[in-house]
C-alpha cells in the first residue's frame, strides 16, 4: 500500500514545476493526447472483434465513429494550432 501512495505521489509531481506551481501542457499536447486515445480506442475494438468479445457489425459500427471523431480531432488540431 505504501508503494502506491509514494508511486502516485511521485507520478502527481512530474507536472510541478520547481516552485511547486502546477505545469499546464501545451495544447498541440492535448489534442495529441485526444487523437492517441482514439487511436487506441480503434486498435482495442479490432481486437475485440477478432477474438469475438464484440459483434462484427456492432465494432464496425463503433469504428466508423472513432474514425469519424479522429477526423474531427485532426480538423480541431490544424484549425486551433496553425493561427
Amino acid at each position: 500500500m505504501n508503494k502506491i501512495m509514494i508511486s502516485i505521489g511521485l507520478l502527481s509531481s512530474l507536472n510541478c514545476q520547481p516552485d511547486c506551481t502546477k505545469y499546464e501542457l501545451p495544447e498541440k499536447a492535448h489534442w495529441n493526447h485526444l487523437a492517441d486515445n482514439i487511436q487506441d480506442m480503434k486498435e482495442w475494438m479490432v481486437e475485440d472483434m477478432n477474438q469475438g468479445i464484440i459483434d462484427s457489425a456492432y465494432a464496425e459500427y463503433y469504428i466508423q465513429w472513432l474514425d469519424e471523431a479522429e477526423d474531427l480531432t485532426i480538423y480541431l488540431y490544424n484549425t486551433n494550432t496553425n493561427k
